[in-house]
């Protein structure tokens, strides 16, 4: 399974989130067929990249978490009570 830890709930939930997604393409990649695997250099760009973004934004997943729990609590919000 997957595990992610961050500064807040929702940080945390969002790089849950992320990181699930980004295994789901990768299984759906591989099952396409044979799979091109990144340039060691360009893998380690993009995980700076990454990392550069998350360290600009305040509040990383915030907004994303808010938006997902009032969708939920359109769908049933008893777990509140």
């Amino acid at each position: 399974g997957l595990l992610t830890v961050g500064q807040t709930v929702a940080e945390a939930f969002i790089r849950l989130y992320r990181l699930e997604s980004a295994c789901r393409g990768q299984l759906d990649a591989g099952a396409a067929g044979t799979l091109d695997i990144l340039d060691a250099a360009v893998a380690s760009k993009s995980g700076r990249d990454v990392n550069r973004f998350m360290e600009q934004e305040e509040a990383f997943g915030q907004l994303e978490f808010a938006a997902l729990m009032r969708k939920v609590d359109k769908i049933d919000d008893s777990y509140r009570h």
